[in-house]
């Protein structure tokens, strides 16, 4: 339950820190919001996995670490994927 109010309370500082930055006049696209999310859910997703499978008693088996691995890492390479998106619209034109 903790585990559950401290993403929530992650989700919530990130979505402030979003609305922050986008009030400097940075325009985002759909796909970028997109791509974002979905990141996002993958990466809240696995963290819940394993916060589960963790809590549960008994060692987690070999399964449980290689379900987390494919479900983080797509969900890290979409963040970072929306986070160069959104940073290239602040480079200049050379």
């Amino acid at each position: 339950m903790l585990m559950i109010a401290l993403i929530g309370f992650i989700v919530g500082a990130a979505v402030v820190a979003l609305i922050a930055k986008l009030r400097s006049n940075l325009k985002l696209t759909w796909y970028e919001w997109l791509i974002g999310v979905i990141g996002a859910l993958l990466l809240v997703f696995s963290v819940l996995l394993i916060e589960s499978a963790l809590g549960k008693p008994g060692e987690p088996t070999n399964v449980v670490w290689w379900f987390l691995l494919g479900v983080s890492l797509p969900g890290i390479i979409l963040l970072i994927i929306a986070w160069r998106l959104v940073s290239r619209h602040r480079e200049p034109a050379s």
